[in-house]
């Protein structure tokens, strides 16, 4: 069973089971929860104009909802670039730059690293908050919605045209000897080491992880969600 035939299993063998408890809001996503999730925002990105390849951009502070966009984007097959909040203006514009996202995602806290005329050079700049509430504030309010009321995603199908050898994401280093550096993970090396390191740790579903590390580093992105997503383990 290749990675993304083992990402499609963990839904059908976990259901109602629960993944992610989010102690800011008081929601609680299962595993099918999470699945349905990824498979309305990844049809919402691919309306948006995104294809396989593309980038998205996120500042965003750890959240249910950030977890069900890197599982969205995922779907698609589109790149996960995440930046953490507490870098510096210049590190984020360095960042910003670089990858040419075709989307920005940010939130009310972190709007201010991302200037409109920064993200908007390569594409959309859409608001995000921790309840999953898109385009909330600011002058889209009147086009709020939420992630949970996204247009039906019948239509899409998860991972079409993706393959194991594709990228997942691309990192950047804290820059602490210089400025950061984008590293790129495939999804097979991100799934495949995570099922191996289970394997040999023997974490399973019976494991619970306690995620207080940013989201936006590999250590909250990958050892505490896609890790213990692939173990069937919960994570609050």
């Amino acid at each position: 069973m290749n990675s993304i035939e083992w990402l499609l299993e963990i839904p059908r063998r976990f259901g109602s089971r629960e993944f992610l408890i989010d102690t800011q809001t008081g929601e609680s996503v299962s595993f099918q929860g999470m699945h349905e999730a990824a498979l309305r925002i990844g049809a919402d990105l691919r309306r948006r104009g995104l294809k396989k390849g593309d980038r998205v951009v996120m500042v965003l502070n750890n959240s249910a909802a950030f977890a069900k966009l890197y599982f969205g984007c995922l779907y698609a097959g589109i790149v996960a670039v995440p930046i953490n909040p507490v870098l510096s203006k210049r590190e984020v514009e360095h960042i910003v730059t670089r990858c040419k996202a075709r989307l920005t995602v940010v939130s009310e806290e972190t709007a201010y690293l991302v200037p409109t005329e920064l993200a908007t050079q390569t594409g959309e700049v859409v608001l995000l908050d921790q309840h999953g509430l898109i385009d909330a504030t600011g002058e889209n309010a009147q086009n709020a919605c939420s992630l949970e009321e996204l247009d039906d995603s019948s239509g899409f199908r998860a991972f079409e045209g993706v393959t194991p050898d594709d990228e997942m994401s691309i990192v950047f280093t804290s820059g602490t000897t210089g400025m950061p550096t984008g590293v790129g993970h495939r999804i097979a090396n991100m799934i495949d080491n995570a099922r191996l390191f289970n394997k040999r740790t023997g974490i399973d579903e019976s494991s619970r992880f306690y995620g207080v590390l940013a989201m936006t580093y590999l250590g909250g992105y990958y050892n505490l969600l896609v890790l213990p997503y692939c173990a069937g383990a919960a994570v609050v």
